[in-house]
């Protein structure tokens, strides 16, 4: 994002400085645990319908994502997630999840929903 081919960009070194000091106050490590306490619930019960995503030791909790059972429907998927103002990625059989510290466990208690309503 901040690499622009080499050429100088004073207007931005600001932005990313700020922003830097803002991860060192939150700290990285307060930022994964608190993305892997929203999500636990729903992903216990993903896993239980079929859904599948790398065990916890060896997934970031910031970015993830989330093989879908063969016989759901990616469009129906696509439509549902939309309507849902439900904004991640379709990645083949996958969905791509990024949550941060902006989301809440309702988030993807409203995600959990969605799959399964398509499923």
């Amino acid at each position: 994002r901040y690499s622009v081919g080499q050429a100088s960009n004073f207007f931005s070194m600001p932005i990313l400085k700020k922003a830097i000091e803002q991860l060192l106050e939150w700290q990285p490590e307060n930022i994964q645990a608190y993305c892997n306490h929203i999500s636990q619930e729903t992903l216990m019960a993903l896993a239980e319908a079929g859904f599948a995503f790398e065990e916890e030791k060896y997934r970031a909790a910031h970015l993830f994502g989330i093989k879908v059972p063969e016989n759901l429907d990616a469009q129906r998927l696509k439509k549902k997630l939309e309507t849902e103002k439900i904004f991640i990625s379709i990645r083949g059989n996958y969905v791509r999840v990024s949550p941060h510290v902006f989301n809440t466990e309702h988030d993807f208690i409203k995600l959990k929903n969605a799959l399964l309503e398509v499923l």
